[in-house]
């Protein structure tokens, strides 16, 4: 059987995203970044030149990336503690991604804002399920 890497996106195209984004680099047999989200066009472009996908895959927001067809299989959220939430929940509830295998905080506790229309029961995602509303 052969193999495929997994696909991933960056969401938050910082340091926190390279840093795991990078492994791609070393070990393309493994992994392959597939496009970026982040608000920054001039980091989209710096990541899209950097891991070889083109700049059609570069998006302004979590939000318009949940919009598009399913581009990899994970998502590399890389986005800053208090933006986790904000920018994993469109994935996970409304886009492409709701059924991805994977969705990669670099926190493993996101932080939850309690009755948020979003989620039901607040707590931590790290074990916890959530419904989409």
């Amino acid at each position: 059987m052969e193999k495929h890497p997994v696909t991933a996106v960056i969401v938050g195209g910082g340091h926190r995203s390279f840093i795991y984004a990078d492994y791609s680099l070393t070990h393309p047999e493994d992994l392959k970044i597939a496009g970026i989200a982040d608000p920054n066009r001039e980091r989209c472009i710096i990541a899209a030149r950097k891991y070889g996908f083109s700049e059609e895959f570069c998006f302004e927001s979590a939000e318009e990336l949940a919009k598009q067809p399913k581009l990899a299989d994970a998502v590399i959220n890389g986005t800053m503690d208090h933006q986790h939430f904000m920018t994993a929940a469109p994935l996970l509830c409304h886009g492409s991604f709701s059924q991805a295998a994977c969705l990669f905080c670099k926190r493993p506790n996101l932080p939850i804002y309690r009755g948020h229309k979003t989620l039901r029961g607040g707590g931590s995602l790290r074990f916890q399920r959530f419904e989409c509303s």
